[in-house]
């Protein structure tokens, strides 16, 4: 399930790549639409990331790309804990990791946000110098499965 899905292009690319159902939610209802036709077969709902109109831990997967640098400080918190929420295994985040910050859009440090999980960063090394992404852009999993007891950055 992708938050912020957009027309869905993340969703076909899993779709394709992985042969698995895709689900989504997005705030705009004109792209919910264009979902909901390139998706007849998935659940695209209208939606915040603050507020998402699933059943616990219904998604093994959850996906953000370049959604949550949008959400601000005040809302973040909610945010997190609903992706948490409806997310079964893994939580995979395409975001801005850093020193908390805004910086045009907003930078977090994701391993203070999932502090008590197992989380993989990976530096995005290929979207070139556009805005922030070139020192901020990384892509962050979060494995839901691993607790950790305490995490040392």
């Amino acid at each position: 399930m992708e938050v912020g899905c957009g027309a869905g292009a993340n969703l076909e690319r899993f779709r394709s790549e992985f042969g698995v159902p895709v689900a989504g939610i997005d705030i705009n209802q004109g792209a919910v639409n264009e979902a909901r036709r390139n998706f007849p077969d998935s659940i695209i709902k209208l939606g915040m990331a603050e507020e998402i109109p699933f059943p616990d831990k219904s998604f093994d997967l959850v996906l953000t790309d370049a959604c949550l640098i949008y959400v601000p400080p005040d809302k973040i918190a909610n945010a997190v804990s609903e992706i948490t929420r409806v997310a079964r295994k893994y939580i995979i985040l395409c975001e801005w990791h850093g020193p908390d910050q805004f910086d045009g859009h907003w930078v977090r440090n994701y391993f203070k946000t999932f502090e008590n999980y197992n989380i993989e960063l990976t530096k995005i090394t290929d979207w070139g110098e556009t805005g922030g992404w070139a020192e901020w852009g990384h892509i962050i999993k979060v494995d839901l499965e691993n607790k950790r007891e305490h995490l040392s950055v």
